[in-house]
């Protein structure tokens, strides 16, 4: 098994140069064809007897360094990402001038006009922009943002395959995250800054493991880690109910020194953070799908906001009250945030690889690569028009995962039946008279 993932290996790497190396709107049939065998990899992966984890690794770096070394080609966020890093080598906070501002001009350089929305500041919280300096300080080029953010992703992938040991499994099964074609092509090719939030969420999803298991009784450390995420990505706060009902109530207060020091060196009177982000949450859509069933039934797009709002809150809380693992309750979480959303990019979907490494949802793992198809307006529109989504293709992605679901949850059900079945029959059969 490890000769064919090798081969599968190796074929995956030729794609992915293909995929640089080609027009556009050839990427969809090679990404589909990258995730077909990867889908096979993992297949073969989980038949390998030992040493298949340095030859995962081995793989997995050399898809991110192949991808460094070309332009981002599917978003243009990472512009973004060295603007305000080089404006802050400069002294000048990003959240106070948009990068069309004429007081900012005279700082305008040649892939300023790749930059997207300059007419509003930055909507990146305080840790992203830590981490943008950090990279502009050393190189204020797009490489050097991208090197940083697969850092990060291969942080991730480590401490996959240590939660993966806490859980007495096999490292292996990290290679859903380490070759899937999603996570290589937003974080290596596009440079999203997701990895820092995801690594800090899976430090505090293991601090919290190894607290619970009395091999640690710092279960507050996972609340800074946690603020850490939300501090580079807003959204991982919704998990923030399924680390205080593991932490001590003494500790609680660990939540907020970080996200309270970020703000004291970044917000300042007039900053146009909190400006940009309501300009986000009232104006952006792509690519959604139950929040779009809803937006049609209620007819206002406020409104429905407000009910799919709701409806992730009062989901997040009922799964928080679960007996469950807590890295199966951030998926639940997850799931019904990313589905009741106005809005789910390819690389917000990302966030699910890394708990597919943990328990496969097949219905998820179909999602992430028909999410494919949502990159249709960029491929024929370009990426500075109003984008048109294409109804036939927005099916063409989620109905097969839809099919999928309802699959999962009738087999399921059946199951949990047939156990319950199983324990009656048992019980019975040791108290006959009962």
């Amino acid at each position: 098994m490890r000769a064919l993932l090798c081969a599968l290996g190796l074929t995956i790497q030729a794609l992915i140069l293909l995929a640089v190396r080609s027009p556009l709107a050839h990427f969809p049939a090679i990404y589909l064809a990258t995730f077909a065998l990867f889908c096979i990899s993992v297949y073969a992966a989980g038949r390998v007897r030992r040493g298949g984890w340095w030859l995962i690794i081995a793989f997995a770096v050399s898809f991110r360094v192949s991808l460094l070394l070309f332009p981002p080609f599917l978003s243009d966020d990472v512009y973004r990402y060295v603007w305000d890093g080089r404006l802050q080598t400069l002294g000048i906070n990003p959240y106070s001038f948009a990068p069309n501002s004429p007081e900012i001009a005279a700082y305008r350089d040649e892939s300023w006009p790749l930059i997207n929305n300059r007419d509003i500041p930055t909507i990146y919280p305080p840790l992203a922009q830590v981490g943008f300096l950090a990279a502009a300080a050393a190189m204020p080029e797009p490489i050097a943002l991208k090197a940083a953010m697969t850092l990060f992703d291969l942080l991730c992938l480590f401490m996959l395959g240590k939660l993966l040991e806490m859980r007495g499994e096999s490292r292996i099964h990290a290679i859903v995250y380490a070759w899937h074609p999603l996570v290589l092509f937003e974080i290596s090719s596009s440079g999203h800054c997701d990895p820092i939030a995801i690594f800090f969420l899976l430090l505090g999803t293991a601090t919290i493991i190894r607290a619970r298991s009395g091999k640690s009784n710092e279960a507050g450390q996972a609340l800074i880690w946690l603020s850490a995420s939300f501090m580079t990505k807003l959204f991982p706060l919704l998990f923030a109910p399924f680390f205080l009902t593991r932490t001590p109530r003494r500790q609680w207060l660990w939540i907020f020194p970080l996200p309270l020091l970020l703000m004291a060196i970044y917000i300042r009177p007039g900053s146009g953070l909190f400006e940009s982000l309501r300009t986000y949450a009232s104006i952006w859509r792509f690519n959604d799908s139950v929040f779009a069933l809803a937006h049609l039934v209620v007819g206002d797009l406020q409104t429905a906001k407000l009910i799919c709002g709701a409806a992730v809150a009062v989901a997040t809380l009922w799964a928080a009250t679960r007996p469950w693992r807590i890295e199966d309750q951030i998926m639940f979480g997850l799931s019904w945030f990313l589905l009741l959303s106005p809005q789910l990019d390819p690389w917000r979907l990302m966030w699910v690889v890394p708990f597919l490494v943990m328990r496969m949802r097949l219905s998820w793992l179909v999602l992430t690569g028909t999410i494919v198809l949502s990159y249709h307006p960029l491929i024929v529109q370009g990426p500075y028009e109003q984008w048109v989504e294409s109804g036939v293709l927005k099916l063409l992605e989620f109905v097969p995962f839809v099919a999928v679901l309802a699959a999962e949850s009738i087999l399921r059900r059946r199951r949990a039946a047939a156990d319950l079945s199983s324990e009656l029959t048992r019980t019975s059969t040791r108290d006959p008279e009962s």
